[in-house]
């Protein structure tokens, strides 16, 4: 099972403030998350935007038990591929030192950003 948590980046900040709060409140569920992982073999793909996100990424890891490191994917928030590149800069080196596996958004590299028909 593909588990991917939110983190704050996907709070929309263009709604109204009813709206940001329920989705802040809702994006988070360690205790549903630690279940599935419990119960099927699993990944955690968390989508990154800023560096700020990877120590969010760590802080949700540890309110989870038994989290395999190489189960841990990071992925670039990006709409093209230039910003893919910049963002595995520091996001690599970071999966590397945790054994966490850097995901890139191949679908920006085959088909760009565009959806497919």
């Amino acid at each position: 099972m593909s588990i991917s948590p939110k983190l704050r980046n996907t709070v929309p900040l263009d709604g109204d403030l009813a709206a940001i709060q329920k989705h802040d409140h809702e994006r988070s569920k360690p205790e549903v998350v630690q279940q599935l992982m419990l119960r099927y073999n699993y990944q955690l793909k968390f989508v990154v935007d800023t560096e700020e996100d990877l120590h969010e990424v760590e802080v949700y890891l540890s309110h989870l038990h038994g989290v395999v490191p190489n189960r841990v994917w990071l992925m670039p928030q990006a709409v093209d591929v230039t910003t893919m590149h910049q963002k595995a800069e520091w996001i690599e080196p970071f999966c590397n030192e945790r054994g966490y596996r850097y995901c890139p958004r191949m679908q920006l590299v085959w088909f760009g950003n565009k959806p497919r028909s």
